[in-house]
């Protein structure tokens, strides 16, 4: 069988790592080059933050909210998944082994034969695996972003359920979204969307905000929580907004979670990316719109503490 060496996992110094639930040694990955999500990227994956349970040890944060996302991937795709009792159990076994100050990347890929892509080859070994990896985040509490706002002509932006709130692992198109953002200077690309309403020689000012290559962005403006409503813009739901929107409850800030331009963000009084690595982190600005990034700022640390609390009772 031909193999490809998942090298990419051995540079992260990754503590931990399994393949289908037995440990294996990260840099021995390996991935079947005849694998239609080698190929094709036709898979499905979580990235999950590692935090400590209530009995102080390391567990996967919000786990059963990333599991239902998955099995939703997952169904959309006709994916076959492991059991998801195995599924959690090889999750919290990454997330004990590796430690606090991680995350777990879970990846499920479909195997070779699938319709249409070696099918036909009855002896093509290429089964499904799914792999758990612990990986490291690296903390920088004055970490700040600059966003450059970009078209994404390729985002499904609520055209079709069909091809909308899938996390699959082909992600070349969000990974080129922030290689052009990074030749402007910027650390990232803010994603807009195409259409609604807006032409495509359209001002860039007029396009609804959509989320960044691996994030999602929310918004605070005259004390009200503003965060693009993935239902309607056909965005795969971020676990992190949704713990950001359980502490705004918990914690009373007025919210409108809707369809917003970039125009309205740039009246923000604080911006913010949201992401398993990077949970609630400061931009600074947004093109040229420049913005208040204060890790310390009060709304910011109150919504911390209390998305904190909102995962803790997740179990």
């Amino acid at each position: 069988m031909a193999f490809r060496t998942l090298r990419s996992l051995s540079r992260h110094s990754s503590t931990f790592a399994s393949l289908n639930g037995v440990p294996t040694p990260a840099a021995s990955l390996k991935c079947s080059i005849w694998d239609v999500t080698f190929q094709r990227g036709d898979g499905v994956f979580e990235a999950v933050r590692v935090v400590q349970d209530r009995d102080g040890v390391p567990a996967p944060r919000a786990v059963s909210l990333h599991l239902d996302r998955l099995e939703r991937s997952a169904a959309a795709l006709e994916l076959k998944l492991p059991p998801r009792a195995h599924l959690e159990s090889w999750l919290r076994d990454a997330a004990r082994n590796g430690g606090q100050g991680g995350y777990v990347r879970l990846m499920v890929t479909r195997g070779g034969g699938s319709q249409g892509y070696g099918d036909h080859l009855a002896d093509l070994d290429a089964p499904a695996n799914a792999f758990c990896v612990w990986q490291p985040i690296t903390a920088d509490d004055a970490k700040t972003f600059a966003l450059e706002p970009i078209c994404a002509p390729w985002h499904p932006a609520g055209f079709s359920k069909d091809w909308a709130t899938i996390k699959w692992l082909a992600y070349g198109a969000n990974m080129h979204s922030a290689r052009l953002a990074r030749r402007t200077g910027a650390d990232d690309a803010l994603l807009l969307a195409r259409g609604w309403g807006v032409a495509d020689d359209g001002p860039l000012g007029d396009r609804a905000v959509l989320d960044g290559p691996n994030f999602a962005v929310a918004w605070l403006e005259d004390k009200v929580l503003k965060v693009p409503c993935w239902r309607r813009l056909g965005m795969l739901e971020s676990i992190t907004a949704r713990l950001l929107l359980d502490a705004a409850a918990a914690e009373n800030f007025r919210v409108d979670e809707g369809v917003h331009r970039l125009s309205d963000l740039e009246r923000a009084d604080e911006v913010w990316v949201l992401s398993t690595t990077n949970d609630l982190t400061p931009v600074r600005s947004v093109g040229y719109a420049s913005f208040k990034a204060d890790p310390s700022s009060p709304a910011r640390q109150k919504l911390v503490r209390a998305m904190a609390d909102c995962a803790a009772a997740l179990g």
